[in-house]
């Protein structure tokens, strides 16, 4: 089994003193510090999602996406062996992970926004499979897709302002019986209740 654990990023200690200090009325100063850090560490994401969002924000998609789509690329060519192979094992566990998790359920969740049903699936599929535990509650999202839902119908059904609650857990219990045979590994693997999704900020565009 291969396992993929990021290195230690001094990137992500800043970030995140830079994110305490964050004022949104100096949102343009707070986008210079994100792009020195991206200078100084490109392979550490978080400042892509940052700028990612604050473009959507302005409504300027094409930009936003064109950040996405670098940080998404980056995040791959960190976890992917030589063969082009997913790692078997990306937890969530590792603090190291988590900026390459992140990067990776966005890129997931906005194909599905776009109506790319298919690139939403394969990409949130192979997230689930190497992080059976699953914080981020992908597993939602790929059964909102197996169910025909858009993310748009997803998120107004669920997102509690910014966060869900145990509505989700209830409905996938539920739901998740019409696609027994596709979730059957997962219920083996977790052999536990799963854990809660992580509380994220749904603020990028459907």
């Amino acid at each position: 089994m291969r396992e993929f654990i990021d290195k230690d990023r001094p990137a992500q200690w800043k970030y995140e003193r830079m994110l305490a200090e964050y004022d949104e009325e100096n949102t343009d100063d707070f986008i210079e510090d994100m792009i020195e850090l991206v200078e100084e560490d490109p392979d550490f994401l978080e400042p892509y999602l940052h700028t990612f969002k604050e473009a959507m924000a302005m409504g300027d998609e094409e930009e936003a996406y064109d950040i996405l789509d670098l940080a998404a690329n980056r995040a791959l060519e960190l976890i992917l062996d030589k063969d082009g192979r997913w790692p078997d094992s990306l937890l969530w566990g590792f603090l190291e992970n988590r900026h390459i998790i992140r990067t990776l359920v966005t890129a997931g969740e906005e194909a599905w926004a776009l109506g790319d049903g298919s690139k939403a699936l394969g990409l949130l599929e192979k997230i689930l499979r190497s992080n059976p535990n699953d914080n981020p509650g992908v597993r939602y999202y790929i059964l909102a897709i197996k169910e025909g839902m858009t993310r748009r119908r997803f998120t107004r059904k669920f997102d509690k302002g910014g966060y869900y609650d145990d509505d989700v857990e209830v409905w996938f219990r539920e739901a998740v019986k019409n696609h027994a045979d596709d979730f059957a590994w997962w219920f083996e693997a977790i052999k536990e209740e799963p854990a809660e999704p992580e509380n994220v900020q749904k603020d990028s565009a459907d």
